[in-house]
């Protein structure tokens, strides 16, 4: 169980929420109780110890990325659109045990909103650089010393 703890405590250190694990089969072993009752609005028991195949089906979480990981073996990344512009990026890899064999998913879900803030104001900054840069360089190559104290621009 410490183990646990610990891989919950590192994934909402990276900002992340929604936070759903499964053993190899499935079947949910934690999740982020707070997340899913105000969010979501299920409680942990609705969901530890059931099956993500039956969430899934029974539409209670749609899509659980869990069952995908287990399909493919690999990785999954998906984003969607919840709520209007509200953009949900989730994600769901596999742990392995030493013969190869899936012994646990970790599933987890970040918000976009934050991440695409940061992403604007950043390319608006590169913007306002790119046009200091272009009125640094109009000013010293358009500009001419008519007199002392005079300029023209040409």
């Amino acid at each position: 169980m410490e183990n646990l703890k610990d891989r919950v405590q590192i994934l909402r250190a990276l900002g992340c929420t929604a936070i759903l694990i499964t053993d190899g089969d499935g079947i949910v072993t934690y999740v982020d109780a707070e997340y899913f009752r105000s969010v979501v609005g299920l409680e942990e028991k609705d969901l530890v110890g059931k099956s993500a195949y039956v969430l899934e089906a029974e539409q209670l979480i749609k899509p659980v990325l869990a069952t995908k990981v287990i399909a493919t073996k690999a990785p999954v990344t998906e984003i969607s659109n919840l709520r209007g512009n509200y953009q949900n990026i989730g994600e769901a890899f596999p742990l392995f045990d030493e013969n190869g064999k899936i012994k646990e998913i970790l599933s987890y879900s970040r918000d976009m909103v934050f991440e695409t803030e940061v992403s604007k104001k950043y390319m608006k900054l590169l913007s306002e650089i790119d046009l200091m840069k272009l009125n640094d360089e109009d000013s010293q190559e358009n500009w001419s010393i008519v007199g002392e104290g005079l300029k023209t621009y040409n």
